[in-house]
């Protein structure tokens, strides 16, 4: 079926889902949506992967965009952005290696969802850090968020994730 090729292909650029199958899969059935107007195009971005997986075949995709969220989901939000970083941000052509995978588990790492393995995997502790995330309900420096700073005197709550994650990089890793 359409929808478990796509889950799967989404797996394979972060190098997944190993011991995540049960957060990811979670990830991927809630819908990723945004307070901070900006933050709509990472909703686009997530929901443009649906067109790469099935280019060249239109029944495909609308088969796919039938059922799921309207936009996109948390875990496509977290993909596209790990792309649109490695691509725009991160990637070191002198390196050659895609990091797309690194950005991701990061980004989950820094939520406290790494916990949830599946093993430990817990719905209600998962949908309590993802909705709080989504709500913005974490820190002003950005901790209980996928980039929290050491340094800041910005409350990141009002930031949009593109910002966020930038200022991270900026203050994590040398370029």
């Amino acid at each position: 079926m359409i929808l478990h090729e796509y889950f799967d292909w989404l797996c394979k650029i972060i190098s997944g889902p190993g011991m995540y199958s049960k957060l990811l899969s979670y990830l991927h059935n809630i819908a990723f949506r945004w307070t901070i107007i900006n933050d709509q195009n990472r909703a686009l971005d997530g929901h443009n992967l649906r067109s790469i997986f099935t280019t060249g075949n239109k029944d495909g995709y609308w088969e796919l965009d039938a059922h799921l969220p309207q936009l996109c989901s948390v875990l496509e939000m977290f993909v596209a952005l790990s792309i649109r970083c490695e691509d725009n941000i991160m990637h070191n052509p002198f390196i050659g290696t895609n990091n797309t995978d690194r950005w991701f588990w990061m980004s989950l790492d820094n939520l406290g969802l790494l916990y949830y393995d599946d093993g430990h995997f817990d719905t209600d502790e998962v949908s309590d850090i993802v909705w709080k995330w989504l709500s913005h309900d974490y820190a002003p420096d950005g901790t209980g968020g996928p980039y929290p700073l050491k340094n800041s005197n910005e409350d990141l709550r009002g930031v949009e994730i593109w910002g966020q994650m930038s200022r991270y990089l900026n203050e994590n890793f040398d370029f």
